[in-house]
């Protein structure tokens, strides 16, 4: 359970990075390629790696600024459900926004298959 709990918590704060950073270097080696992301984009199905990166893509495109932290996790089996806080200034107007979000993602061989997402606040 250690070794799934430490694979867990490191494919997270990749993640995490991705989304505050936009560096996507990282991509192929956090999600397997036939990933499945249930929450999709604006009504879009995603999968895949590079469906991963339209999402971040897209959550970062209104931001100046974006940091995405990890507020509390839990790991049960081949799963970890996160709760993350999103802090970003926007583009346009330099405002700062904030939101909650729920995450859940399943790990298979060391790769996120599957993703479950919604916003809290």
């Amino acid at each position: 359970m250690a070794d799934a709990r430490g694979v867990a918590d490191a494919l997270l704060a990749k993640i995490v990075a991705m989304f505050s950073t936009g560096d996507l270097r990282d991509a192929e080696t956090v999600f397997a390629a036939d990933y499945v992301d249930h929450q999709g984009l604006r009504g879009e199905s995603i999968s895949g790696v590079d469906g991963f990166r339209r999402v971040v893509t897209a959550a970062r495109a209104p931001y100046a600024r974006l940091v995405v932290t990890v507020v509390d996790r839990t790991v049960e089996g081949d799963r970890i459900s996160a709760r993350l806080h999103w802090r970003g200034v926007q583009t346009t107007d330099a405002r700062t926004v904030e939101r909650e979000t729920v995450e859940i993602l399943r790990i298979a061989d060391g790769r996120v298959v599957e993703h479950w997402g919604t916003r809290v606040s």
